[in-house]
């Protein structure tokens, strides 16, 4: 289906009148509530912003590839697109097994894949302490940055055993300049790193050590790019050497000792005729007070529910993406339910749009969509895709996820993020998937 063509001025306007819009409204909700006249003023004016219907114009991308400089291409895809498909503008490439895990772990295991950028290295070393299976993790370390992977994961290797062990590191490299990997800094200085760790200095300081080596122009302009984090989970997911994978995010752990319990679960359900092949066993996944040690146990995760310390994750911001697995009826079947050692299937999720579940499935899966650059609307996409290809999703009792801190509030350019990816989610990523599954 072609896309209408739009006026990019015309477009731009509404695009930005949409944003600040967003933005203002969840700035002054509190304030203009107190007043009926201001609560009405608010309502018209969010209707006129939100009932603006915009259209992404996918032939616009081709025009920005003759612009010389990395802003410019940059300027005009925002200009012309509304967001900055980096897809369209960097180069990529892929490095795999930087440092590659010593164990050889069977065909029947489950990796855990995630992915990462360098300053969110340390939340590695949780995952590396409660999964004791394989893990690929994908790192996008454009320019300097790849200085500071290779150093830092060096240093949690000599440190940590089972990140030896289990986890494989693969790199995403990006180019033109500034991004590009040039020479080592002169600045840069490993050796800070084993001081550091023979004065028992936290990880996280360390890390922060390396980060500040890099040059303020490269972090300057680093600043700058929104993350190509569906990229950066297909190299995750491209390099796992098992038949099956379980999707995280680099800050969300799973329940100590599941790995084991997993492998024994899709092993039951590879022969169960009941179950719909293809399938993706969801994991629930919960947001935690921050200061709280994760939960250890059902138990100890209730009880934090009940005390409102614990919720389902991205319940304020963004509901729908964890909507469909009903934490809700997970949380009653579990408080009835016995303790048992293996792990049983609850109940299958009626699918809803916007779902980005955490989950266990059978290699291959669909990609993630590339086209989405940032925040928001990044794992739905892969996850509509499961959908339609005819992906059965259904929940797992016991097993849980959790992230560390309950969402209070969001930045701005994640706001502007959101309504960028939405656009192209509904205007060409879901399009795109839906015409691929008729042909």
């Amino acid at each position: 289906m072609k896309l209408p063509r739009c006026n990019t001025g015309s477009m731009m306007q509404q695009l930005e009148s949409l944003v600040v819009c967003r933005i203002l409204v969840k700035k002054t909700l509190n304030y203009v509530l107190r007043n009926p006249v201001r609560t009405l003023l608010c309502l018209v004016v969010a209707t006129i912003c939100f009932g603006s219907v915009l259209y992404v114009n996918r032939e616009t991308l081709e025009d920005c590839k003759g612009k010389k400089s990395l802003n410019n291409k940059y300027m005009c895809l925002y200009h012309q697109t509304g967001f900055m498909n980096l897809e369209h503008i960097l180069n990529y490439t892929v490095e795999e097994d930087v440092f590659k895990a010593v164990d050889v772990h069977s065909p029947m295991w489950i990796t855990a894949t995630t992915h990462t950028t360098v300053d969110r290295l340390h939340h590695l070393i949780p995952l590396s302490s409660n999964w004791d299976g394989p893990v690929s993790v994908a790192v996008f370390t454009p320019g300097e940055d790849v200085f500071v992977a290779k150093a830092f994961i060096t240093f949690l290797r000599n440190i940590f055993p089972t990140i030896t062990q289990n986890f494989s590191f693969h790199f995403l490299h990006v180019s033109p300049a500034p991004f590009e990997t040039k020479n080592r800094p002169e600045s840069f200085v490993d050796e800070e790193v084993s001081d550091e760790a023979k004065n028992s200095k936290f990880p996280v300081d360390i890390l922060d050590t390396l980060l500040q080596q890099r040059s303020p122009s490269f972090i300057a302009e680093r600043q700058k790019l929104w993350l190509p984090l569906n990229h950066i989970r297909n190299v995750a997911v491209k390099f796992v050497k098992t038949d099956y994978m379980f999707l995280l995010d680099v800050d969300i752990l799973p329940k100590s000792g599941l790995h084991s319990k997993f492998v024994s679960l899709v092993e039951r359900v590879e022969q169960n005729a009941a179950i719909k092949s293809p399938w993706a066993l969801v994991v629930p996944t919960y947001e935690v007070e921050k200061g709280l040690p994760p939960p250890d146990s059902i138990k100890t995760l209730l009880n934090a529910v009940q005390e409102g310390k614990a919720r389902q994750i991205h319940q304020v911001h963004f509901p729908p993406c964890q909507h469909a697995t009903n934490h809700k009826k997970w949380e009653e079947y579990n408080m009835e339910l016995p303790p048992q050692t293996d792990l049983h299937i609850t109940y299958k999720v009626n699918y809803e749009d916007g779902y980005e579940p955490y989950y266990i499935a059978k290699l291959p899966i669909p990609k993630f969509s590339e086209q989405l650059v940032g925040y928001c609307r990044d794992k739905s996409s892969q996850a509509y895709s499961m959908y339609v290809n005819g992906y059965n999703y259904y929940v797992i009792d016991q097993a849980f996820n959790t992230h560390n801190g309950l969402e209070i509030s969001r930045p701005d350019d994640w706001e502007i993020q959101c309504v960028l990816n939405l656009l192209v989610y509904k205007n060409v990523v879901k399009m795109s998937i839906e015409s691929s599954v008729k042909e």
